[in-house]
């Protein structure tokens, strides 16, 4: 098979397994926004009766209640809640299959290599895992940044004489995006009378952020035996800020093993890109010889493994 016909196929197959999960992302996203709180699941789940007329949604029901535990629905509702995107773990479970098979396809038609199956079938489960990921790192880091400014603001309303229902509600109207829309749940779920201490455990399962947690103990503590809030609100705030002081010193020290980490790993498949294009005749190689094949999936098994051993060895709790 020639250079042309492999590309040709590769374009045929993308552009195909493309279309397919565009339908299945539109499929999904129709159904409307989830709501923003963990799924509890107690005892045996029932099963509704599945509509003849909408295929998807049966697909979906099916999947939930006859594929997934509800264990394993609770872990995905959760994990999808704490990065803020708005899926149900039946649909996650969906694109994640779809993402498995359409790496599987497309490495094996480039490479015509069997041994690399496993190896693609990692990377598609795994890729839609390590984007939801970076997703909640993301927006709890956004939500970490906001908290000193949500303590000063609360401070700030209590000392004019708010209630703490008024002060959270005047904070919520000028916080950012992720802080407004946890500080909404918690306002309305205070509002239809669930209990605070029940509230508050279920926004740090939502944010499981330690600041956020001292926080919220104290103000249960506080409302259960008395005491001037505001004062135990800036002692907090005064550490958190210490926290996030010594977290940027930290960070400052382990830049350079980031960026080697980084280098590491994109400097070969740039190379490996030129080198391709300077000299496809040799380059070519290693997607036709056994060896080269061989040589190749143990190259980019250690290029993933020294990415995660890097990162690893620079993350640093504070």
């Amino acid at each position: 098979m020639s250079k042309l016909q492999i590309l040709t196929m590769f374009l045929i197959i993308f552009f195909i397994m493309s279309a397919f999960c565009m339908l299945i992302l539109k499929a999904i996203i129709v159904d409307g926004k989830k709501k923003q709180t963990p799924i509890k699941v107690k005892g045996d789940v029932k099963k509704p009766l599945y509509s003849a007329n909408k295929g998807m949604n049966n697909i979906k029901q099916k999947i939930r209640y006859d594929v997934l535990t509800p264990e394993r629905i609770n872990v995905l509702d959760l994990m999808l809640v704490r990065a803020g995107v708005k899926l149900r773990p039946e649909e996650f479970f969906i694109i994640n299959w779809a993402c498995l098979l359409f790496t599987v396809i497309v490495l094996f038609l480039i490479t015509r290599f069997i041994l690399i199956l496993p190896i693609a079938a990692l990377v598609g489960y795994f890729t839609p895992l390590f984007i939801i990921q970076a997703k909640k790192d993301t927006r709890l880091k956004k939500f970490h940044k906001e908290l000193p400014n949500l303590l000063t603001m609360l401070i700030g309303s209590l000392r004019s004489g708010f209630s703490f229902m008024q002060a959270l509600t005047a904070v919520a109207d000028d916080s950012e995006e992720v802080m407004k829309e946890e500080l909404n749940i918690v306002i309305k779920e205070l509002k239809i009378g669930r209990g605070m201490e029940e509230v508050f455990d279920e926004w740090y399962q939502r944010v499981p952020i330690e600041d956020l947690n001292l926080m919220l103990h104290a103000v249960v503590i506080q409302k259960e035996t008395g005491g001037n809030l505001t004062t135990i609100l800036e002692s907090i705030l005064n550490t958190i800020k210490e926290k996030i002081s010594l977290h940027r010193k930290l960070s400052a020290l382990t830049a350079q093993g980031k960026i080697s980490g980084i280098i590491m790993t994109v400097l070969p498949i740039v190379i490996g890109i030129l080198s391709y294009l300077v000299d496809r005749e040799h380059a070519s190689i290693m997607f036709t010889h056994p060896l080269g094949k061989l040589m190749l999936a143990s190259s980019v098994s250690g290029m993933v493994a020294c990415f995660f051993i890097m990162r690893k060895m620079t993350r640093m709790e504070v």
